[in-house]
């Protein structure tokens, strides 16, 4: 395998845990909003907030090889249109991981623990702002693949 290939490989199984993941909460979590239990909703919040951390290690790993690539291939360049939604997608991965659902999901667990009812509009409003990023992270996905602007 090449340099090239193992760089490509890396990138791309730390984009299969981050996206995949991303999908699959986004997906429960609407399940979720179908009728679960108080119990379940603190468990899948709690389960979210341990996912963001495996998202924000794959998420470097993802940025960290694909810059790699990047350097190191002689075609592609930093400001082409596929490469830019790469780093829009990470960048509104960071801000939303460290300033949205870690802050919001512990004050649904608090709220959903003392019985409050903001903690199920407030886990609605997570689910939809999960959902808009999840929409953007395959988006991303879309452009790795088809590679506009190349």
């Amino acid at each position: 395998m090449s340099k090239f290939e193992s760089l490509k490989l890396a990138h791309t199984l730390a984009a299969i845990v981050w996206v995949g993941g991303a999908v699959l909460l986004t997906l429960y979590g609407a399940k979720m909003a179908g009728g679960a239990s108080r119990e379940e909703r603190i468990g899948f919040t709690n389960q979210s907030l341990f996912a963001g951390t495996v998202f924000s290690i794959a998420s470097l790993i993802v940025l960290g090889f694909g810059v790699w690539m990047v350097v190191d291939n002689p075609v592609w360049e930093f400001d082409q249109l596929w490469i830019s939604l790469g780093f829009l997608g990470i960048a509104v991965g960071a801000v939303l991981g460290m300033g949205f659902y870690g802050p919001q999901g512990r004050k649904v667990i608090a709220e959903l623990e003392a019985g409050d009812p903001a903690g199920e509009a407030r886990s609605r409003r997570i689910g939809m702002v999960a959902m808009a990023e999840t929409v953007l992270l395959l988006v991303v996905v879309w452009s790795m693949i088809a590679k506009p602007g190349l």
